[in-house]
């Protein structure tokens, strides 16, 4: 079978436009997978975090329970707040939120569905 050299070269080059194409998509998906990744990962640490120092706190004998809930309180939301500016805009506008009980509620959302699965 022949082929004139016209539809040759269109097939050679829209064989490579498409791959260019293919790989910047493919691409910014990784990239978008790679972030949802980190900020779930990032969650995942906050929470750990938030427990860990809630329970060396609480054990302390001169502990006042207001001023430590409201400390609590205040680095929830810088840590959020920190969260937001290392999670590009697109992945936070998906997932991101700036409430820590909406954060957790993802968070045991997500655990619950690798559960499943």
């Amino acid at each position: 079978m022949e082929i004139d050299v016209v539809p040759a070269l269109l097939l050679y080059f829209s064989g490579i436009i498409t791959y260019a194409y293919a790989l910047r998509a493919f691409g910014i998906y990784t990239k978008s997978l790679f972030y949802k990744i980190t900020y779930i990962n990032s969650l995942t640490a906050l929470k750990f975090v938030d427990a860990l120092a809630q329970d060396l706190i609480n054990n302390c004998p001169e502990n006042d329970a207001d001023m430590t809930s409201k400390a609590f309180e205040h680095w929830r939301v810088l840590a959020l707040y920190s969260l937001r500016c290392c999670v590009p805009d697109n992945i936070w506008r998906n997932m991101g939120t700036l409430e820590w009980d909406q954060a957790m509620k993802l968070l045991k959302s997500l655990e619950e569905k690798k559960e499943r699965t």
